[in-house]
């Protein structure tokens, strides 16, 4: 009987936390100022202060440049784009371009009205947040599987010393079908 007792004393309680994640996860009216004054919303963390979005700005403003100065000079060389390699390693570039831009973005598409304070510029909403987060996974796993791709390229030339023209009719469309379905 006393356990009894104890659930229904704490069930009001209860009811206001499933009340607050409903009201969180946006099936009730969102009241942001309740959330930005609670206690929770004030934990400063390396992610909502500036040093974490001027080191995701610059670590992904200079991936970036670098995939382009690769593109550059795949396309500047005399062999462009008619090697497997250099088809391969424009890809990749690429994909990383794509990834290297979501990255530099830091917290500039994340939504204006959410509960953590960022010491930083927030200018989004939850659209662009969530296209931020597709082509940072986009681009993340396309980028692993041109790498995936790199590695079999090289055993295939290597190790089973195949011809470039083989590798190009049997195991590169695989390649870039696996790389580029395996995203999302």
């Amino acid at each position: 009987m006393r356990s009894l007792a104890t659930a229904a004393a704490a069930a009001p309680a209860l009811i206001g936390l499933l009340y607050q994640s409903r009201t969180v996860s946006g099936l009730k009216d969102y009241d942001p100022e309740l959330y930005i004054n609670d206690e929770r919303a004030q934990i400063q963390t390396m992610y909502t202060s500036t040093t974490g979005m001027v080191i995701p700005m610059v670590s992904g403003s200079l991936s970036a440049i670098s995939s382009m100065i690769t593109i550059y000079l795949i396309n500047k060389s005399w062999k462009k784009l008619t090697t497997v390699y250099h088809r391969i390693m424009f890809a990749l570039s690429l994909c990383d371009i794509i990834m290297s831009v979501a990255i530099a973005l830091a917290s500039l598409p994340l939504p204006k009205d959410m509960i953590y304070q960022f010491q930083n510029i927030v200018l989004g909403n939850t659209a662009t947040c969530s296209a931020q987060g597709f082509f940072f996974i986009f681009g993340a796993t396309a980028t692993s599987g041109y790498n995936a791709s790199l590695m079999i390229y090289y055993l295939c030339s290597i190790r089973y010393r195949m011809t470039e023209h083989k590798i190009t009719k049997h195991v590169e469309p695989w390649l870039h079908f696996v790389s580029v379905s395996y995203s999302p």
